[in-house]
């Protein structure tokens, strides 16, 4: 089972780095402390936590740029400050899922959230600007059948020049 992020009662984490006393409550903590994917304690996509600082303020934060949120919760992993549900994010390929595991991706050009809206939810049937597709997969409120196509597996939010990704990993 995946535990969502902050999870209530705190879920066990198994230290196997022992290098901080206190772990974060969050679904990447899983894959770092159990090195099981992450390599380096700081996220190599993502923004800095609320806290940005050592100690407590790093530990408060969800510094990971993966995380795991409900269908209809917050996904704010790494910085991220989209919401699922009928008015965010519905990711094609979960389904009724009731768990998402989801990578958050900042900073994204247009060009580079372009691309990657087209290898993950393309090919597409009809030609479409660059500004019009990412548009067709905004976060909030999103239309992909004006892409010609019944979802997609990457959603964006921000603004041109500046996207960034929501990219579906998995779900339960």
């Amino acid at each position: 089972r995946f535990p969502l992020d902050n999870a209530d009662p705190p879920i066990d984490i198994v230290n196997n780095r022992n290098d901080v006393e206190e772990i974060p409550q969050n679904f990447g903590s899983i894959l770092y402390y159990q090195e099981q994917l992450l390599e380096s304690i700081r996220t190599p996509i993502g923004e800095a936590s609320a806290g940005g600082g050592e100690g407590e303020d790093a530990v408060a934060g969800k510094t990971w740029a993966i995380g795991c949120a409900t269908v209809d919760g917050s996904f704010d992993a790494g910085g991220g400050s989209a919401s699922g549900g009928s008015d965010g994010i519905t990711f094609k390929s979960a389904g009724n899922a009731s768990r998402i595991i989801y990578y958050y991706m900042p900073g994204l050009t247009t060009q580079e959230a372009a691309a990657l809206c087209t290898k993950v939810n393309g090919p597409f049937p009809t030609i479409l600007t660059q500004t019009n597709l990412l548009a067709a997969f905004k976060d909030a409120g999103a239309t992909p059948a004006s892409a010609g196509v019944d979802g997609g597996n990457v959603f964006f939010g921000g603004v041109e020049g500046n996207y960034e990704a929501y990219l579906y990993v998995s779900h339960q």
